[in-house]
């Protein structure tokens, strides 16, 4: 990751299986190194709706958006900095049980 271009990502398709399958390229700390390599403007995609994810992405300071699913999933999500979280669902992140991920966490999530 520190190798790359000066530029900053614009745009960021985080595809890395699942947070079982590849841990580490799901955890707050990873979303924070991303942030800290984009743009304000930056858009992050991933097909994952897990909480943890999503607990991990507003723990990078992303804010989290729920976008329609494709095909049988249900939801997606979005992450971008520049606009404002809804209240009510950052609210249903935060309520959830499950965990944010961590490194600190990563044995246990497997």
């Amino acid at each position: 990751m520190h190798d790359l271009a000066t530029a900053p990502l614009m745009a960021i398709y985080q595809d890395a299986f699942s947070p079982k399958k590849n841990p580490s390229l799901w955890t707050k700390e990873w979303f924070t190194e991303l942030k800290e390599h984009s743009d304000e403007r930056c858009i992050l995609s991933t097909y994952s709706a897990a909480m943890g994810v999503r607990k991990a992405l507003m723990e990078a300071n992303w804010n989290v958006f729920r976008r329609e699913g494709y095909g049988e999933k249900r939801s997606t999500t979005i992450a971008r900095s520049d606009l404002p979280m809804k209240e009510q669902f950052r609210d249903n992140i935060l309520r959830s049980p499950d965990l944010c991920l961590e490194d600190k966490l990563i044995f246990s999530y497997r």
